[in-house]
């Protein structure tokens, strides 16, 4: 049997491919950390270059986010995660998600999604679903807080009872974080099918 050698295209994708898979289970300051070392270690220039190809759709992740926009924008994001009736079969279909906001961001969407009057969602049943699925974050309040601080917002906080820190909160998944719940489970399906 004649042993298939990879052109320096296919070498490309498969390098971006196992980085990501690497990367993927860490949080994101580790991940960051991973990026300097290699672009450190190799003397790497980031940015986009002459020679720089254009990446195929059977890419690991297209580059063009104008495109990726354009695409968010034309479908209903919420249409998607309504065809996912249990919040384990959304998180399964999102990868799971690497970080605690973005595990969060994905209970979150579900809980809105599936809930009928569109009422806000408390963190506790988001941390109770998370610790059910096995995949409990460490500060539900931190990782909310850093869906809020994104631009766009992933997430806006609607209310809360008490003064403390460890007051109730309750929070409203903004279209934004339907459009990213729903690229991770795009993401996913296109990575499974290279």
């Amino acid at each position: 049997m004649e042993k298939h050698e990879l052109d320096a295209e296919e070498l490309e994708d498969e390098a971006i491919r196992g980085i990501r898979l690497l990367l993927r289970p860490l949080e994101k300051p580790a991940q960051e950390r991973v990026v300097r070392h290699l672009i450190e270690r190799y003397g790497l220039e980031v940015g986009r270059t002459s020679d720089e190809r254009p990446r195929s759709n059977n890419s690991v992740e297209r580059s063009d986010s104008k495109a990726r926009a354009r695409n968010d924008s034309d479908v209903d994001p919420t249409a998607l995660l309504r065809s996912f009736s249990t919040a384990a079969e959304l998180f399964t279909a999102t990868g799971p998600p690497a970080t605690g906001p973005e595990r969060v961001l994905v209970i979150a969407a579900h809980q809105q999604i599936q809930s009928d009057d569109d009422s806000p969602i408390r963190a506790q049943s988001v941390q109770e679903q998370l610790k059910h699925l096995g995949y409990q974050v460490a500060n539900i309040t931190d990782s909310m807080s850093a869906l809020i601080a994104r631009r766009p917002q992933l997430v806006v906080q609607t209310g809360k009872s008490g003064r403390s820190r460890q007051a109730r909160k309750e929070y409203k998944v903004t279209l934004e974080g339907y459009r990213a719940v729903a690229r991770m489970t795009r993401a996913t399906a296109q990575e499974e099918t290279t």
